[in-house]
């Protein structure tokens, strides 16, 4: 038999970025929420050291949920894993806010998140 340590640790956090504005002197930020599964120590390591396409699946496998991106119309977009994967792809910036969610979600979010056991 193996010891049941519980689920699996999940939490939201948010992909914030910034794009320069159509004026060309600004910045315009966007923010949007990805639920997340918090990587292990292990999965850390192999998404720093792994290849490109290791790391999006990684990725594209611990986020379960998103809330705030809009589609042209700015209507809300359905959490689908093909379209993370199309915008990771496409969009550094895009990629690295997500990237930047599920770390600080593994490191900090849970923790902060989660139940203490009594005392």
């Amino acid at each position: 038999m193996r010891v049941n340590w519980g689920t699996k640790r999940r939490t939201w956090a948010d992909a914030v970025y910034s794009k320069p504005a159509e004026d060309g002197k600004s910045e315009e930020a966007f923010s949007f929420r990805v639920f997340v599964e918090a990587l292990t120590d292990g999965e850390i390591a192999q998404l720093l050291m792994g290849e490109r396409h290791e790391a999006e699946e990684l990725v594209v496998s611990h986020v379960l949920d998103w809330s705030g991106p809009k589609d042209e119309n700015g209507d809300p977009v359905p959490f689908d894993p093909d379209e993370l994967r199309d915008g990771i792809n496409q969009d550094p910036d895009v990629r690295e806010a997500v990237l930047r969610a599920l770390m600080w979600a593994s490191r900090e979010g849970v923790r902060k998140n989660s139940r203490t056991s009594p005392g």
